[in-house]
């Protein structure tokens, strides 16, 4: 038993330090590259979202077709 307990120590340990060590790392968004892609901007904004998630469920079927085209252009 004497070795299981050393090796539960020695990953205990270890989980400790790696622990300890990813919390003091410093982490910093980094900028979106342009998509240059027509007719897309990215992030929408949430109001553009909205819109067209309402002309899609609400709208004539010709403005939801439109707006499920920009909602599936986005991804």
């Amino acid at each position: 038993m004497r070795p299981l307990r050393q090796t539960l120590l020695a990953g205990c340990v270890a989980f400790a330090f790696a622990v300890a060590t990813a919390s003091a790392m410093l982490v910093l968004p980094e900028a979106m590259p342009s998509l240059a892609i027509p007719g897309l901007t990215f992030p929408e904004s949430e109001a553009t979202l909205t819109r067209w998630i309402s002309l899609m469920t609400r709208g004539e079927p010709i403005a939801a077709a439109a707006a499920f085209e920009q909602i599936h252009f986005h991804g």
